[in-house]
């Protein structure tokens, strides 16, 4: 079981998920610039999505502490 550092583990996936937000962010920016068609709500809706992905595992480090 991994309920010996809970802690830990979080902060490496947290460090994780920021750098794969920053990734993901980054590319979905170049491909709208790419594109030129400035499609904001593929952009937002991406965003959503990190976000709510973002939200779902602070939600599941809180409740392994």
């Amino acid at each position: 079981m991994r309920s010996a550092k809970p802690n830990a583990s979080c902060s490496m996936g947290e460090e994780w998920l920021r750098a794969s937000v920053q990734t993901e962010l980054r590319s979905s920016h170049s491909r709208a610039m790419w594109r030129q068609g400035h499609d904001q709500s593929t952009v937002s809706a991406s965003q959503s999505v990190t976000r709510h992905r973002q939200l779902s595992f602070e939600a599941a480090c809180l409740t392994n502490r």
